[in-house]
């Protein structure tokens, strides 16, 4: 880590931003793993990824018509290069010049001298033809909505009414929402805590304890504007923000408050919790939802958080510290977990609750994680849904009779939801579904949906054990 910090700091920003795009496209890692790694100028480096992975598909339109032939495959780095330059020009209040010199800049110290000259030419040829480029943008659905062709046919075939709003909302920042730790303070009273610290904010329309920061302007004297920096959240990271950092938050270091979109939020009130009960959280990291848990029913019997993570792990014990909560941690695959625990003493046989977070393919959240429009295939939903149903088939034994076990997921496709529902139900004769009456979301078949913008996409679906 420290080597690679040692050789970033060497390179000025847009070097740096290409080589972790460079590593995104062709390792297929995410960009947060890779950001870790920046020192220098990290708000920076932070936004020029951000930007290229979320408007990629419709850089590389635009990219296409300036380059004469497309890079070979060991210079992806430049092709980055290029992209980071054109992003800046059409999106970022950067200076023309800055933008340009920068990258010829940033090609020589990428060590590839004949990219200079390259770089500059494509970037002077777009700033000369932006009108005409931009125009052409709209010829091209891809380019237009800035995700891969297969997603946006997938989206329109499965939300024939919602599907051009849900890729517009998937381009833009992710609104900064809050969940308030009822044990310590009241919703109420904490609006009044960011009132009086000068941060505009509102209650969540549907989550008992969220509350959604305002946008602010730019030039507003609020200490908490819209900045240019990474917050590190207890449901992952969120987008880049100008202003001050998260722990700057009136109580957030004390434990009132956390991180946490509003559709995440739903899952403790769904699991209809109740004091006495033994809970088991699977693939729990980053730990947002054990704590919420935790917070909506102090008086649980136990909780078990397990995840296969064991750096995600850590933000699980330092979201439990933080808000000064207690849970059985355990660092372990979910199948191995399942099998250990109908063979042991030591923990409970059966659980009344089982909330299973299941892995998908995230396109639900991708206004958090641009790099899933690169990182996903139209064949790994199918590949999914294959883990998500032996997921349910490995952890129903470990169902009480008459429990819930709430499945959840950050897809919006039915392959990966109802479907995998439905799949279960006609194997398993001992469990019915639990209908979710609620005021948010999108009705299923089977469960309930959320969609952008109004919340990240979520789905959940309740499956009770019958006698």
């Amino acid at each position: 880590m420290e080597i690679k910090k040692n050789h970033y700091a060497k390179l000025n920003s847009r070097a740096v931003a290409a080589q972790l795009l460079t590593e995104v496209i062709t390792e297929k890692t995410h960009i947060e793993t890779l950001l870790a790694r920046v020192g220098h100028d990290k708000p920076f480096i932070q936004e020029l990824c951000f930007g290229v992975l979320r408007y990629l598909p419709q850089l590389e339109f635009l990219a296409k018509k300036l380059l004469k032939k497309p890079f070979h495959d060991k210079d992806t780095d430049i092709h980055m290069l290029v992209l980071v330059g054109i992003y800046q020009l059409l999106y970022l209040d950067t200076a023309e010049f800055a933008a340009v010199n920068e990258g010829v800049t940033a090609a020589k110290q990428l060590k590839k001298v004949w990219a200079a000259n390259l770089v500059n030419a494509v970037l002077r040829n777009f700033l000369r033809q932006k009108e005409s480029l931009v125009k052409s943008i709209d010829t091209s659905l891809v380019a237009k909505y800035a995700h891969p062709h297969w997603l946006i046919e997938q989206l329109k075939q499965v939300w024939p009414n919602d599907w051009a709003k849900i890729l517009v909302a998937n381009n833009q920042h992710p609104p900064l929402t809050l969940r308030v730790n009822r044990q310590k303070i009241s919703r109420a009273d904490y609006l009044q805590k960011l009132a009086a610290a000068n941060i505009d904010a509102v209650a969540c329309h549907f989550s008992k304890d969220g509350i959604v920061i305002v946008k602010k302007e730019k030039g507003d004297p609020s200490p908490l504007p819209f900045i240019l920096q990474r917050v590190q959240a207890v449901e992952g990271i969120e987008e880049p923000r100008r202003g001050n950092k998260i722990t700057d938050l009136p109580g957030f270091m004390e434990g009132e408050v956390s991180v946490q979109d509003e559709a995440a939020q739903f899952a403790a009130e769904l699991l209809e919790l109740k004091p006495g009960l033994t809970v088991l959280d699977c693939c729990a990291a980053p730990g947002g939802k054990t704590c919420h848990i935790l917070e909506v029913e102090p008086k649980l019997a136990k909780l078990i958080a397990v995840d296969n993570n064991a750096k995600r792990v850590e933000r699980i014990h330092e979201n439990l510290q933080r808000l000064n909560l207690s849970a059985e941690v355990i660092v372990d695959d979910v199948f191995c977990f399942a099998k250990a625990t109908q063979n042991t003493q030591d923990t409970p046989k059966k659980f009344e609750r089982i909330l299973l977070d299941a892995p998908c393919s995230a396109t639900g959240v991708i206004r958090r994680h641009p790099e899933i429009k690169t990182l996903r295939e139209l064949s790994d939903i199918e590949n999914l849904a294959a883990v998500q149903l032996k997921l349910l088939t490995t952890l129903w034994p470990l169902l009480k009779s008459n429990g819930i076990l709430l499945y959840a997921t950050c897809s919006i496709f039915p392959q990966e939801n109802e479907n995998v529902i439905e799949q279960f139900l006609n194997i398993t004769a001992d469990c019915k579904i639990k209908p979710i009456t609620a005021t948010w979301g999108y009705p299923a078949h089977y469960g309930r949906y959320c969609l952008p913008p109004e919340t990240d996409g979520f789905y959940y679906a309740k499956l009770q054990k019958t006698s």
